[in-house]
């Protein structure tokens, strides 16, 4: 993605070592690891080495690493994931998407769209939008009965939205946008720290002052995040903090052809060219609503209620261009929502 030819060289010597262990390595002994032990990105790995080298020994590779245990009772429409432990399937999807995306093969997609389908559709959410408890997938439509202290945890999270963005990517369909969005908020925001000088009514900090991010969030009645620290814990999740928040980028904005799609409300600047011309587009956030602390002109005369925010959304280029700007409308709107043109 960046151009450094050693890490490409790196991944090419891997790629030898791992092609020798499938070689010595029957499809029973990989199916029987592949039960115990997550695998993590490797299909999606060798699919993007595939993508660039488009060795057919690199294809051989990435198919190697299909999990047809997962695979095909998903083609079938049957649930496996119920009681399945989440953050290693999530990845597996991820790698029939991205071959799906490198090959062109329907199957691949049929794969991808049928977990979302087991996942998602037809398991319901908890109202934060994550599903899982313990680190396994709550059964369907039971997600009450699993409300405790390890609700959501944060790489379940990370992935599930890295999923929505391949199909979204496919289909533009604001089901997976809406999924998206109510994730960052409720999950990637709400489990990572975010240094703050925000206060509460008795000037106590809202947040603590050193901390990374929680393992799980917490759903139960009265219970508390458990925060992980830069010293003294190092989970799974202290990596996908890292990996989510590099990775916003990619989910705010969407370009094809000669329009630009505004995905996420997110404070941003996309720089892109339309049409053979570079054009700037600045998202930036207004609070309407005031203080609904202080009296102030603001608080008496807005039409909104307090703390209410809009996007003003800024375009600028060197010469006049021709395109079409979409503006997702989320789930959460309710009457028609109000744009305002030139001011």
């Amino acid at each position: 993605m960046l151009g450094n030819t050693k890490a490409l060289e790196i991944v090419l010597h891997a790629s030898g070592w791992f092609t020798r262990f499938l070689e010595e390595t029957s499809r029973e002994t990989l199916t029987r690891m592949m039960d115990q032990q997550e695998t993590g990105g490797l299909m999606e790995l060798w699919a993007d080495l595939y993508s660039i080298t488009r060795d057919p020994a690199h294809l051989a590779l990435m198919r190697g690493f299909e999990r047809p245990a997962l695979f095909e009772p998903l083609l079938e429409g049957k649930d496996v994931l119920t009681n399945m432990h989440a953050n290693t399937t999530i990845p597996e999807a991820h790698g029939a998407a991205r071959a799906y995306e490198v090959t062109g093969e329907e199957r691949y997609r049929n794969i991808a769209e049928s977990y979302w389908a087991c996942a998602v559709r037809n398991r319901g959410t908890f109202a934060t939008g994550g599903q899982t408890s313990g680190e396994v997938w709550t059964p369907m439509n039971q997600q009450a009965a699993r409300l405790g202290d390890m609700n959501q945890e944060h790489c379940t999270v990370y992935n599930m939205i890295r999923l929505a963005e391949y199909l979204y990517r496919w289909t533009g369909d604001s089901e997976y946008s809406d999924y998206i969005e109510r994730n960052i908020l409720n999950g990637l925001y709400a489990q990572g720290h975010w240094a703050s000088s925000t206060m509460d009514s008795i000037c106590q900090p809202l947040i603590p002052e050193r901390k990374l991010v929680t393992y799980y969030l917490p759903l139960k009645a009265g219970a508390t995040k458990k925060w992980g620290t830069a010293t003294e814990t190092f989970w799974c999740c202290h990596c996908t903090l890292v990996q989510a928040h590099s990775r916003l980028r990619e989910f705010i904005y969407h370009t094809q052809d000669s329009s630009v799609s505004v995905d996420q409300f997110i404070p941003s600047e996309l720089r892109t060219h339309i049409n053979g011309e570079e054009i700037l587009l600045t998202q930036t956030e207004t609070d309407l609503g005031g203080s609904c602390n202080q009296i102030n002109n603001t608080a008496v005369n807005g039409y909104g209620r307090p703390k209410l925010w809009s996007r003003d959304i800024r375009i600028t280029a060197e010469k006049p261009v021709a395109f079409t700007l979409k503006l997702r409308i989320p789930w959460w709107v309710k009457g028609a929502p109000t744009c305002y043109v030139d001011g």
